[in-house]
């Protein structure tokens, strides 16, 4: 792992070494996310690990295939799971490990995909986990204990409902994200899987359990002959509802040596909220999504500034594609881009309730999510038609928890706002 430092003049500086973070184990680092998760005010670190891919002796798991006379693809079963990693920053530009003797220690995983949000609605950021072919994990943040800056952490994947499949059996979690979907106020879960394992949409029930939506959102019958990498949770058309994206593509680049039905590459969907159903629309998306990839990493972000979000795929073994938003015309739109002062930068963790046309609407702002991406940090709030927003309320994120309520507010067009002082670009 390479921490880099923006230093503010296009140029950035390695400064892994001086971080404190240069001698990790030997494991196989994959997504990271930063969060606040004691409220400080300043972002912390979490690290998934893969696997251990190292066997002892300083050799490597390998596979081969007899029939071809070479290595092939190994699947993940062969290797021992391991422990992510989660890092305290003390603030002064070194980081502490801070998962030791924790629930994120003891649980051993094969970790891909991360996502920081609020479950349960208490003010503290938990992690939720996808590992491959083990258990997903739920990291329940539950605050101090005890002296000297402990915390606990409570892993309750298997009670919550989220950490198997409806069967009972691990799957292949790969990209996850979280969002509140059905607008209920409570953030629901997304987790894409292999194929024949189908994806899941889990919908919070409120008391730190979740329900899997995804086949009346005809969500599993889609991805059934899928494989899922990165993925987003976004309204990409600005009608105030969260749409989805899906990026695809098998693993194993010999897979067709053996299926007749699954193929390498695979096409990217897109998924339209409508009246509080996703219905499948990549048929009439556009030419790209009949195309077929090695999808593995999506990210979003509005690269035009036009307020419709972008998307960025990254596929494994060509050049990325870059997917610009052509959604009609006729929504309108806020873009905020929030800057903490007292609470973390990023205001990870802030709450953004909007009212625009006599719906309002909330959007908590999490951290990470996809799989191994990152994305435009600034959020595009829909309005559909309303041509102005009658309130915008942000709740900052601990230590401060102000509320801040700002009228007046412009629309199809992006704003800064800083903890305190409202607009201020």
């Amino acid at each position: 792992m390479i921490l880099y430092k923006n230093n503010r003049d296009g140029t950035f500086s390695d400064i892994t070494r001086q971080a404190g973070l240069d001698k990790l184990p030997s494991n196989w680092p994959t997504s990271a996310v930063w969060f606040d998760y004691d409220n400080d005010g300043k972002l912390d670190l979490f690290l998934c690990n893969y696997l251990l891919f190292e066997t002892g002796d300083g050799k490597y798991a390998t596979c081969g295939d007899n029939r071809l006379g070479r290595n092939f693809y190994c699947v993940p079963r062969v290797f021992n799971p391991t422990s992510s990693l989660l890092f305290h920053n003390r603030g002064d530009g070194t980081f502490a490990l801070a998962s030791a003797g924790t629930d994120i220690e003891k649980s051993k995983g094969k970790a891909l995909g991360v996502v920081a949000t609020d479950i349960n609605n208490d003010g503290l950021m938990d992690l939720f986990v996808a590992n491959d072919t083990v258990q997903n994990f739920l990291f329940m943040n539950r605050g101090p204990a005890g002296a000297g800056g402990k915390w606990k952490w409570e892993e309750i994947a298997l009670a919550a409902e989220v950490g198997y499949g409806e069967n009972g059996q691990a799957r292949s979690g790969m990209g996850v994200d979280a969002a509140d979907f059905d607008n209920d106020g409570w953030q629901d879960l997304f987790v894409s899987n292999i194929d024949q394992e189908m994806f899941s949409l889990y919908k919070n029930n409120k008391d730190e359990t979740f329900r899997d939506v995804a086949h009346p959102n005809n969500i599993a019958q889609a991805t059934r002959q899928m494989s899922g990498w990165g993925l987003k949770f976004f309204d990409y058309d600005n009608d105030g509802n969260v749409d989805l994206i899906l990026a695809n593509g098998h693993p194993d680049d010999m897979i067709e040596q053996y299926s007749e039905q699954i193929k390498y590459q695979m096409p990217m969907l897109l998924f339209h909220q409508e009246n509080g159903r996703m219905r499948n629309v990549s048929a009439e998306a556009g030419s790209v999504f009949q195309k077929r990839l090695s999808g593995r990493g999506l990210a979003v972000g509005d690269f035009n500034n036009d307020g419709l979000i972008d998307v960025v795929v990254a596929t494994n073994g060509g050049a990325p594609l870059l997917l610009k938003n052509n959604s009609p015309a006729g929504n309108h739109w806020l873009g905020v881009q929030l800057t903490g002062t007292s609470c973390n930068r990023d205001a990870v963790g802030a709450k953004i309730t909007w009212s625009a046309g006599g719906v309002t609407r909330s959007r908590l702002r999490n951290g990470a999510g996809s799989y191994l991406s990152s994305h435009d940090p600034r959020e595009v709030l829909g309005l559909g038609k309303a041509s102005g927003i009658d309130i915008l309320e942000i709740r900052w994120p601990a230590p401060s928890k102000r509320v801040e309520r700002v009228t007046k507010l412009p629309v199809d067009r992006y704003v800064r706002i800083e903890e305190g002082k409202g607009i201020v670009g």
